[in-house]
């Protein structure tokens, strides 16, 4: 569930995940959800699900009520009542029922981790796209985050920016990757920055990085931990040279 505010909660972020594992694989949703009577308010696929000034899929939960029919492959409106968003009604998902039945799915149900990454990359291809303009000397460019930030740890510092503050990462009046670009390119001394992004280097992947993960310590220092974190694990620190990054299909 999102947010709560004036009484009442918001759309959250793991709706979305709930509606694309039932367009994944509707067994394993069944499994976790279905079978238990909580469905997502709309599908995959439906655009109310996404906010693309967020780049973000959220929404709300329905419960099926006492007409519901189970062995029929598809439903009416009428078979499902809206969640309440008070905390008196939305605390439902809250129980220790709901917490351990997805904590056992995360653990136990390959379809299920399976999507998790699956909805990662969905979610990595679109930040990528963002576009954004910068300036080199007399020159006006226009990129996208995916050309400017193509290392292994560039982009999992972004991702892990837009999961904190979506906000920050994508949004035309609250971004503030742009402002990092052009500090790196206007800031740097030693490195050239030719206006063509294709032809940057590790140099400049370095110096891009260095500023990308300064700012987003500053707002949210957890992310430090997290590096140090991955150093430990068995397949070792993230790439930092340029083009490390490749988003598998």
């Amino acid at each position: 569930m999102g947010l709560f505010n004036n009484g009442k909660y918001g759309k959250g972020e793991f709706v979305g995940f709930i509606a694309y594992l039932k367009h994944k694989s509707n067994e394993t949703f069944n499994k976790v959800f279905g079978n238990f009577g909580l469905y997502p308010i709309y599908d995959w696929g439906d655009s109310r699900l996404y906010a693309d000034d967020l780049k973000t899929y959220s929404g709300w939960v329905k419960l099926t009520n006492d007409t519901f029919a189970q062995a029929q492959p598809s439903h009416a409106d009428t078979e499902f009542d809206e969640l309440l968003k008070t905390k008196e009604e939305a605390h439902y998902l809250k129980t220790w029922h709901w917490f351990y039945r997805m904590g056992m799915a995360g653990r136990t149900l390959q379809e299920y981790k399976t999507t998790m990454w699956s909805m990662a990359k969905v979610r990595i291809a679109d930040i990528l796209k963002k576009e954004i303009t910068f300036h080199v000397g007399a020159a006006t460019v226009t990129s996208t985050l995916g050309k400017v930030f193509t290392s292994e740890k560039s982009v999992a510092i972004l991702l892990r920016w837009h999961v904190y503050r979506p906000s920050h990462v994508v949004n035309d009046d609250y971004e503030k990757i742009t402002p990092i670009v052009q500090q790196a390119v206007n800031g740097t001394a030693g490195v050239n920055w030719p206006p063509a992004v294709a032809s940057w280097g590790d140099a400049h992947e370095a110096v891009l990085t260095e500023k990308l993960l300064s700012a987003a310590a500053a707002i949210n220092s957890t992310i430090t931990t997290s590096i140090v974190f991955g150093a430990t694990q068995p397949q070792g620190s993230v790439r930092t040279g340029r083009n490390t990054f490749v988003l598998e299909v």
